[in-house]
């Protein structure tokens, strides 16, 4: 709960369009699959999608456990949860997986919209940060060995 003077900070996961993340959605092959593979995959998608043990990116679960002076931090899993815009943020945090490329760039612009500081983060920002800077106010990409990854 936030104390009054504090910045609010929303810390959201979005799922992969897929259901699952990764680049499962990149493989052409996946395009000459036949009719009885895509409805199994397909299945089994909204069995993963709807999994009470799918867990978010460490990352997030990481930036909500740390408490900062002055920083209130709420995390929001879009799997099981609606986004909580009745509240007021000073900033969102959006984790951008590659399956979730499109719906994460429609809600950093949303916040944004409403004045929202928007920083976008995970796997497809570190790989991809030059499709990425327009859509937020910032991008957080992990840097190994001195080297952007």
């Amino acid at each position: 709960m936030a104390v009054a003077g504090e910045k609010k900070v929303l810390l959201i996961f979005i799922q992969a369009d897929s259901g699952v993340d990764g680049a499962a959605s990149l493989d052409s092959a996946s395009a000459k699959r036949s009719l009885f593979s895509s409805l199994k995959d397909s299945a089994l998608s909204n069995i993963i999608r709807r999994a009470q043990f799918a867990i978010p990116p460490l990352a997030l679960m990481i930036l909500s456990s740390q408490k900062v002076s002055g920083v209130s931090q709420t995390f929001c899993d879009l799997r099981f949860e609606k986004l909580p815009l009745e509240q007021h943020w000073d900033m969102a945090g959006i984790s951008v997986q590659t399956g979730a490329v499109r719906p994460a760039f429609e809600l950093a612009r949303a916040l944004r919209s409403r004045g929202i500081k928007v920083v976008l983060g995970g796997p497809y920002v570190s790989i991809f940060p030059e499709q990425c800077r327009e859509a937020g106010d910032a991008c957080a990409t992990i840097t190994v060995g001195g080297a952007d990854v």
